[in-house]
């Protein structure tokens, strides 16, 4: 399949003198930017190899080459990175006649795998709650509305390691919860996730079940906070304030995950699954599995420019869970800059109230899907 070819397949056919696939293969990855795939695509044209001798073609693809062997020399091995990402893009199942949808997933890959976008990014300037949020500052009162943000991204380190197309590399995503219409307009929560992570893309080698990638992480989440119960308060000297002051405001813990990410024709499926790290009794908010559960299921179906998205995770011993419904469309036919609507039901919005459920609906801009 052509869509699946890596450079080093390309290169087996060129090595074997098979020139009009050799040829066919570097074109659509020089089109995908390979520097390597541009330089032999100029060769073949001067040499008449796999294709009619075209001096013109020659002269435009060896510029390309050069510019691009001269840009990622000077982005410091990237790439070698932006090599190993097309092929999660080349891996997956192209959409027949619908093209758009076509565009929107190319577009979509590249922001998840290529340019270090990492998970969605997004700023929510409307959301409003079922009910007024619960405050742990006592100069602070809070509302049922406020905005919302994400950006999350990524840095890639080390890639092909054991010749797996794999990448090794961090990542950082911050999301925060903004009173934005309270007086002050203080920051609700603000949750940071720091990351380790190895990317495997599996081009070809589990397509009978639609499995298109791996992902292996070693993650942290923590809002921050720090526990009031450790100072030397006597609480019966501040009767008048809210009983939400004195009580633990530190919510963090370590787990290690796993996410398969799959593709049905339209639709693709991330299922992560997770597992708790920190050691019995190191953390003070022990119950957060009990809401959060051991996983979640995101789905995306892509139809033109449009995307539908749901969130669903549920942990079955606790009978506690949430799910969320999004979707999301360019901007005026902007790129990278989307329109953004989503539904949350359930526990686990935020960390500082991982335990009160909440239904919530928030609407604005988001800058990759």
């Amino acid at each position: 399949m052509l869509t699946a070819t890596t450079l080093s397949q390309a290169k087996a056919l060129y090595a074997d003198h098979n020139y009009t696939e050799a040829f066919a293969a570097f074109t659509t990855l020089a089109e995908l930017g390979s520097k390597e795939s541009a330089l032999y695509v100029a060769k073949m044209y001067e040499n008449a190899q796999g294709v009619a001798q075209n001096s013109t073609q020659a002269a435009v693809w060896y510029k390309i080459a050069a510019q691009r062997f001269y840009q990622e020399e000077n982005l410091v091995h990237k790439g070698e990175f932006n090599e190993r990402r097309d092929e999660i893009y080349r891996s997956l199942d192209p959409i027949e006649g619908d093209p758009l949808a076509e565009r929107t997933i190319k577009k979509r890959s590249r922001l998840m795998f290529g340019f270090n976008a990492y998970k969605k990014n997004f700023f929510l300037p409307f959301g409003y709650a079922d009910s007024v949020y619960p405050s742990y500052v006592p100069s602070d009162q809070y509302r049922e509305y406020e905005a919302e943000f994400q950006y999350s991204f990524s840095v890639d380190l080390v890639a092909n390691i054991f010749g797996l197309e794999e990448i090794y590399g961090v990542a950082m995503t911050q999301h925060g919860f903004w009173q934005l219409y309270s007086n002050s307009s203080p920051f609700r929560e603000i949750n940071y996730n720091p990351e380790i992570y190895i990317l495997i893309p599996m081009l070809q080698k589990a397509d009978v079940i639609g499995l298109k990638s791996i992902t292996f992480t070693l993650s942290h989440q923590s809002n921050g906070q720090g526990d009031i119960r450790l100072l030397d308060i006597n609480e019966s000297e501040y009767g008048d304030l809210n009983s939400n002051w004195f009580k633990n405001r530190s919510r963090s813990w370590n787990y290690v995950s796993m996410i398969l990410g799959f593709q049905f024709s339209q639709l693709f499926a991330d299922l992560t699954l997770w597992s708790r790290t920190d050691f019995i009794g190191s953390d003070d908010n022990s119950e957060l599995i009990d809401y959060l559960g051991h996983g979640q299921l995101d789905l995306t179906y892509i139809t033109g420019e449009h995307t539908f998205g749901t969130m669903v995770r549920f942990n079955p011993s606790t009978n506690y869970g949430a799910f969320e419904l999004n979707w999301s469309y360019p901007v005026y036919d902007r790129e990278f800059i989307y329109w953004y609507v989503k539904f949350f039901s359930g526990y686990g919005e935020s960390l500082i109230d991982y335990d009160r459920y909440v239904h919530k609906a928030s609407m604005g801009f988001s800058f990759s899907r």
